[in-house]
Order: structure tokens, then C-alpha cells, then sequence
């Protein structure tokens, strides 16, 4: 599955350009013609491509390109209160009209990357709310760990889920997430299959290049199997868990974004089939 961030030209995620300058179409094509049967829309694509081609346009052409699989993200801060909390469940009603329409296997939805400490059973039953609704639409939750976040670690992802209670519900596990991580691959290979609701694949140098986890996984990760980190051993724990869904493939990087659409494509693409 590319991910909305392989074939995004040189818009990423938080660094001030998220709008790729390049069509969604031309994205469906370039990742279908690299290999890929699964494709990401971010919710930012999804509204550009509501009133420029029109969400029928985008669905047929997924249909005609080959493309099985489809994932939708991004929904953030619907653990929150306030403007936060109002502002993210504008963009959840909207995620969720895209999830009847598209239907995606699994919608992403991130926590807190600012340092606050975490409440389980907030975060918990918040998420229990959010798997209600996509439900309706017969979608997957996957809740990201992130190294900068605090759901950084296995055991918290676990732990949130459990609280959540739902049968929709689970993690989505990304290579350089918990490569940063204190989280082990062993962790991962002795989850129960039902926690694991999407994989991804990437890379990155084998030790962090500094304390700011959050600006290298935005501007410093590698095509797979082009860093130092265990790909092959991710692999097998992801797949001791009997996972059987697609895998995501998610690069992000400077050196990513300045690559033209169909290298962006196939270069990820090619990489990371060498593991699977």
C-alpha cells in the first residue's frame, strides 16, 4: 500500500506543505503502474479532490488502476476538549463520510506528540467513541505508536486498546516508529493477531541522529532496506502475529519529496518488495 505521504510529491506531514502538487489521480496511476494494490488518501487530498475531480472520479479510478486496499487518515486530537476537540471532530465527520463512501479497510488516527502525560482511560474510552462511528461504516481503527508521542511504546498501545474494547480497534505498527522505540520486535511477534490493524515499512539510520525524534522522522527516514534498520527481523515479528493484511509502505524525507512522481513510486515500491 503506498501511503499518502510516498506519492505526495514534495508536501509532508507538519512542515508547512501538506497539498501535493500533484493530482490524486496522476498518484493513483503512478502508484499502480510502480506495483502497489493498496493507496492512502489524507483527508487534505480527500477535500481537494471533492471539489476539483469529484469523490466518484477518485473512486472509479482506484477501481480501474487495480487498487484493493485503501486506507484514509489523518484523524488527530479526538481526545481533546475545546477548539481542538471541535476542530477534529469537524475532520472526523468528514473522515467518516469518506469511509462510507471509499470504503477503507482502516482509518489512522494519531495521539499526543506535546508532552503531556498520558490517561489511559481518557485516551481509551475516546478512541471506544471513535470505533463506534467508523464501525457504522464497517472500517478499522488503527491508533499509531509513535516514538515522540506518549503512546510511545507496545505495552501503552495495548493498554489503550484494551481500554477501547472494540472489535474495530487496534494499532497500526510502523518499522521506524518502534525502531525508536523501547518496544521490542519480540513484543510485536507475541501480540495476539486482533491488536495489529495496519503495518508499515520504511527505514532509518540504525541509532537517531539526535534528541529531536520528531524532525527526523519528518525530514530523515530511508526507502527500505536503504538505512540500518532490521527490516527482515520486523518482518518475521509482524508476521509471527498472523497479520494478513497489506503492508503500508511510508516514506517520508527531504531526500524523498525532491524525487519526481514516479520515482517516488516505484523507487518505494521496489525497495520494499525486496522484504516481502
Amino acid at each position: 500500500m503506498a501511503t499518502c505521504w510516498t506519492t505526495a510529491g514534495s508536501a509532508g506531514p507538519l512542515i508547512g506543505n501538506d497539498h501535493s502538487e500533484f493530482g490524486l489521480l496522476d498518484r493513483i496511476s503512478a502508484a499502480a503502474e510502480a506495483g502497489f494494490t493498496g493507496f492512502g488518501l489524507l483527508l487534505e487530498d480527500l477535500q481537494i479532490a471533492e471539489k476539483s475531480v469529484g469523490w466518484s472520479q477518485v473512486r472509479d479510478h482506484l477501481r480501474a488502476s487495480g487498487i484493493e486496499h485503501i486506507e484514509i487518515e489523518m484523524l488527530n486530537d479526538w481526545f481533546r476538549t475545546g477548539a481542538a476537540r471541535q476542530k477534529s471532530d469537524e475532520d472526523r465527520a468528514y473522515l467518516l463520510r469518506a469511509a462510507h463512501f471509499f470504503h477503507p479497510r482502516h482509518v489512522k488516527v494519531g495521539g499526543s506528540i506535546d508532552g503531556e502525560a498520558l490517561d489511559v482511560a481518557v485516551v481509551g474510552d475516546a478512541l471506544g467513541s471513535v470505533c463506534d462511528d467508523f464501525a457504522e461504516a464497517g472500517c478499522a481503527v488503527a491508533f499509531e505508536i509513535m516514538p515522540h508521542g506518549n503512546v510511545n511504546t507496545i505495552g501503552k498501545g495495548v493498554a489503550i486498546v484494551d481500554r477501547a474494547n472494540r472489535a474495530n480497534a487496534g494499532l497500526m505498527i510502523d518499522l521506524w516508529h518502534i525502531s525508536r522505540s523501547a518496544s521490542t520486535f519480540e513484543e510485536i511477534a507475541a501480540l495476539p493477531g486482533h491488536y495489529v490493524v495496519g503495518v508499515e515499512l520504511d527505514d532509518g539510520p540504525a541509532e537517531p541522529l539526535g534528541d529531536d525524534l520528531l524532525h527526523e522522522t519528518l525530514h530523515d527516514r530511508n526507502l527500505t532496506g536503504e538505512g540500518g534498520m532490521d527490516v527482515a527481523g520486523f518482518v518475521a515479528a509482524i508476521r509471527a502475529t498472523g497479520f494478513s493484511g497489506p503492508w503500508g509502505v511510508e516514506i517520508i524525507s527531504d531526500e524523498h519529496r525532491a524525487r519526481a512522481l514516479k520515482d517516488q513510486a516505484h523507487e518505494s515500491y521496489r525497495t520494499a518488495r525486496r522484504f516481502l
